[in-house]
């Protein structure tokens, strides 16, 4: 579940299906506007996407591995970096001057560079 005050107009989240078309599970959507799904779908109803390197890479992110220890590098050249221990299942992480952001789902992630660059982060088709 997400809270609703974690979303914004334009981040990719799982929908759940409308079950009276007998269907289940979720489907990816991108929010154009918050409730758009029907009233029988809430906002707290959403559930996040688990961010992955195949969604980095569709992201336009490139990868490479640090040649002085366990730790993977994702960036768009000259403008956003993440590394991600190769050695542990941890989550991804912002390092920068001020600290560091651990960033699990794609919707934070969105955030994220939405907050630094004013510019939707999408999916390079």
């Amino acid at each position: 579940m997400i809270q609703e005050h974690e979303l914004r107009i334009g981040n990719l989240v799982l929908i759940p299906y409308n079950k009276s078309n007998k269907k289940e599970g979720f489907y990816q959507a991108r929010i154009e506007k918050i409730g758009e799904f029907g009233s029988y779908i809430k906002p707290e109803d959403y559930e996040p996407i688990l961010l992955t390197e195949e969604l980095l890479l569709k992201f336009g992110f490139e990868k490479e591995p640090c040649p002085h220890n366990e730790t993977m590098y994702y960036w768009i050249p000259n403008i956003f970096s993440l590394e991600k221990s190769i050695e542990h299942d941890s989550s991804i992480v912002f390092s920068h001057d001020w600290g560091e952001v651990e960033i699990k789902y794609v919707h934070e992630l969105q955030n994220l560079y939405w907050v630094l660059f004013g510019e939707e982060l999408t999916i390079k088709e």
